[in-house]
């Protein structure tokens, strides 16, 4: 004997001609239901026999009452839809493959069922064993296959109707999960699931736009949705909630997926910062996910008598950002009094690292206040230089007292260089990936000055180019002549052009390059000491 899943809502009177024509519903025009469309009733059928199911209505209207099967007929070689009413047949303008592009799945067939039933009044579900027409009520009977009743025994999976309500706004809910899957509920059904992402929460959001296969038409606007839940919340019990359970999970959806710039869109309680603070103290600064690998970070807040908290994601980091929570940030951006030494007279490393900084960095030389030393007052990690008061007229780049002893010049000389590209762009070690770019920078500059600076040599009177210059001057072929206006020569070798700086007049001369004896270099003999300088073309 078969058996059927019943779907059955009080109905007094349902039009048989509604569940036939393609496009008509009754409940266009009302926002509170889940029907809109007037085709997922029609389709469903269709979808379930080609599924090998029944899929039965029963139900009462003017004529009486009526028991409707869709069945399928070949007419002329074709698989055509009829309406299948027992005692007679009506043709339809549906074929077996209606809707197979799309309708594929057990699911949307329980789907329409259930959801056509919810928008009635006083809906239930069972399993029967016969087909049964009652008064006051419509009613879907579907072949209780294994597929289908595994759907129906996990009902709270595909629709959310009875799953608890964490927190609630304008109709919209955060709901408890059912599973790891990410799960988006709309007026109580199934709208969206990603089984490759983890969700803090299932979510239902009634005003979500759906397309006819009552699926989410855009994923990216009910993330707005979803921040809008958050933005909401006041309740400190639920807040202190979210936040341990994020902290500990930084794979959760909301945070890790949703933007950063989604969430700075909005604004978020100061209970928020309530409940960080009664979790982890009034000291506490958050760090920026960005900062994770930055050394030192974690110390240099430790040194200002602050507690620092990693965040995993940035949506978080934003989220308690604008409720007030302090950041690291902040925190570091702050005037802090240190013992310092203006003279510098007895760290002769540290004197020399600046001498050979400024040749490289003229700006060194401009900047208001010199470099002074400081003393650290941690003694897990030393931290090497510091600039404080970045964002003033009074910004001040600091040596640690121990780096500027022990270190090497080269060292003193990296940390004067980055300490350097804070006071002067401005930008801190919290934006890592914008002083990373800043330092590439540099290093490219430094590498392509030096780069051009060393093509050729001039001493004792010859001038000598090595072999692995000939790819930028590209001929061994020199030009020489003499410019009254520059008081000069000006010496053409292959492509590259030079000033020579020399005492005594020469003719005009054209000629080659010489190979030295050893091969490794191509020379000219001037017979006269001067200098050499490049002219950038």
């Amino acid at each position: 004997m078969n058996k059927y899943i019943k779907i059955t809502n009080y109905a007094p009177y349902v039009n048989r001609l509604s569940l036939e024509k393609l496009g008509y519903s009754s409940k266009r025009n009302d926002p509170n239901t889940i029907g809109q469309f007037g085709s997922g009733i029609k389709y469903a059928p269709i979808a379930a026999l080609r599924l090998g199911l029944d899929f039965v209505f029963t139900g009462n209207d003017d004529k009486g009452s009526y028991i409707l099967k869709y069945k399928s007929q070949v007419q002329d070689g074709i698989n055509c839809i009829v309406y299948d009413y027992g005692n007679y047949t009506e043709n339809s303008s549906f074929t077996l493959e209606a809707g197979i592009m799309s309708w594929d799945n057990e699911f949307q067939i329980y789907r329409e069922a259930i959801s056509n039933a919810k928008d009635g009044m006083n809906w239930h579900r069972s399993i029967v064993n016969k087909i049964t027409v009652e008064k006051d009520q419509f009613s879907v009977f579907i072949t209780a296959s294994p597929a289908m009743m595994e759907i129906y025994n996990n009902h709270d999976l595909y629709f959310c109707e009875n799953a608890n309500k964490v927190f609630t706004h304008l109709g919209s809910s955060m709901l408890e999960k059912v599973s790891n899957d990410l799960r988006i509920f709309c007026k109580t059904v199934l709208c969206h699931k990603d089984s490759q992402n983890n969700s803090m929460f299932d979510y239902e959001i009634n005003n979500a736009g759906l397309n006819e296969d009552r699926l989410l038409k855009s994923f990216y606007s009910s993330e707005y949705d979803i921040i809008s839940l958050y933005s909401n919340i006041k309740d400190e019990k639920l807040q202190t909630k979210i936040i341990k359970k994020a902290l500990s999970n930084n794979k959760f959806f909301e945070f890790k997926d949703i933007s950063e710039s989604k969430w700075s869109l909005y604004s978020f309680d100061k209970s928020w910062a309530g409940a960080f603070y009664s979790m982890f103290g009034k000291n506490a600064v958050i760090i920026n996910p960005n900062l994770i690998d930055v050394d030192a970070i974690r110390y240099r807040i430790k040194e200002y008598g602050c507690e620092p908290i990693q965040i995993n994601s940035m949506g978080l980091y934003t989220l308690l950002q604008l409720s007030g929570v302090e950041t690291a940030l902040s925190k570091l951006g702050e005037k802090i009094n240190y013992q310092t030494e203006d003279d510098i007279s007895k760290y002769p490393k540290l004197v020399e690292a600046i001498k050979i900084a400024e040749f490289f960095e003229p700006g060194l030389k401009k900047m208001k206040l010199p470099i002074v030393v400081f003393a650290s007052a941690s003694s897990e990690i030393k931290i090497l230089g510091q600039v404080v008061n970045l964002n003033t007229e009074d910004a001040q780049i600091m040596i640690e007292q121990k780096h500027a002893i022990d270190s090497d010049i080269p060292n003193i000389i990296g940390t004067i260089i980055h300490e350097y590209d804070h006071y002067s762009s401005k930008i801190t070690d919290m934006d890592y990936k914008a002083f990373r770019d800043l330092a590439d920078k540099r290093i490219g500059k430094l590498f392509y000055s030096i780069h051009n600076e060393t093509v050729g040599d001039f001493h004792n009177g010859i001038i000598k180019f090595k072999s692995l210059d000939i790819l930028k001057l590209k001929t061994l072929n020199y030009v020489i002549e003499y410019s009254s206006a520059l008081n000069a020569h000006i010496a053409k070798f292959g492509e590259l052009l030079y000033i020579l700086e020399i005492p005594k007049k020469i003719a005009h001369q054209i000629g080659t390059l010489s190979v030295s004896e050893n091969g490794a270099e191509f020379t000219l003999n001037i017979k006269q000491q001067g200098k050499m300088k490049r002219i950038n073309q």
